[in-house]
């Protein structure tokens, strides 16, 4: 494969110009590319990473992308993912209350992100749909309440949400 990084810098600029009018980080998503180049590249730029195994964390730190500006967004994270990514310091998305737990009892002091579904089917395929209401995705709308309480009785701070609709999204009417 062959990369345009100059293209790839243009848009990083386009974007953050987009959203110039309020505070924001852009975060480049590693699973579309794992390339260590590109990823040291996208964080001189000031880009942050988004990155859904351990290895693709590990590929980052060793980036140089500092640990603050790395979101770990895996599907269905084990204790010993959840614990890595507090020993590592990245900011974790969760996505199950049974996880959003754990992260309260273990490290409530710390700022975590939740992924929610939206109930929202998109995308052309409901197979690969990652948020219609029987998507495995999230926790879903209905366990809002039960989010709510989580947080309180732990003392959540929740600095992230995290909703994914669908990747073949391949028009406006989806």
């Amino acid at each position: 494969y062959v990369y345009d990084i100059e293209r790839m810098t243009s848009q990083f600029n386009k974007m953050t110009e987009c959203f110039k009018v309020f505070p924001h980080k852009i975060h480049f998503a590693c699973k579309a590319l794992t390339n260590i180049s590109i990823i040291r590249h996208m964080g001189k730029l000031g880009c942050g990473a988004d990155a859904v195994s351990p290895g693709e964390v590990k590929i980052c730190l060793k980036a140089g992308i500092a640990a603050s500006d790395i979101i770990f967004t895996p599907s269905g994270p084990s204790k010993q993912e959840i614990d890595l990514a507090h020993e590592l310091g990245v900011m974790i998305t969760l996505d199950s209350l049974s996880s959003l737990r754990y992260w309260g009892a273990n490290y409530a002091d710390k700022p975590v992100s939740i992924r929610i579904n939206p109930h929202v089917l998109a995308g052309g395929d409901s197979k690969i749909s990652v948020a219609g209401i029987d998507s495995k995705f999230g926790i879903s709308m209905d366990f809002v309440p039960q989010i709510l309480e989580i947080v309180a009785e732990f003392g959540l701070k929740i600095e992230g949400l995290h909703i994914h609709t669908g990747s073949d999204i391949s028009s406006g009417s989806d």
